[in-house]
């Protein structure tokens, strides 16, 4: 117990001064007690790494999504005839439809990588 006292933060070493307690008071097999110990504290480490890799994912997405759209407002934004291409012919709005169906392919997939498999 003092070890637990100099290291508060540490909780895999609480669950581990807990597992040795209950196993010198109740018996067992300490062995048996310090795998499944470690099995678990493996697997909350791999958690937290693929946790950690899915989220890199999805701020890099967004940055290069951020990226493509740029800041500044292009020159063709400011053209009327583009817009008007864009509403009143069916090439228009063949593209639009498109352009929006990706983006929405697009937020859909990104959703689906970050789910977290347990």
């Amino acid at each position: 117990m003092q070890m637990i006292k100099r290291a508060p933060q540490n909780r895999d070493l609480k669950i581990f001064a807990v597992s040795v307690i209950v196993q010198r008071e109740t018996g067992g097999n300490l062995v048996e007690i310090l795998e499944k110990l470690a099995e678990t504290i493996r697997g909350r480490y791999q958690f937290y790494e693929k946790l950690s890799a899915l989220s890199a994912e999805g701020k890099l997405s967004g940055c290069a999504g951020r990226a493509a759209g740029g800041h500044r407002a292009r020159p063709h934004v400011r053209q009327p005839r583009v817009h008007v291409v864009a509403v009143h012919h069916a090439m228009g709005h063949t593209i639009m439809v498109y352009a929006v169906g990706s983006w929405l392919f697009g937020m859909f997939w990104l959703r689906q990588m970050g789910k977290v498999e347990l």
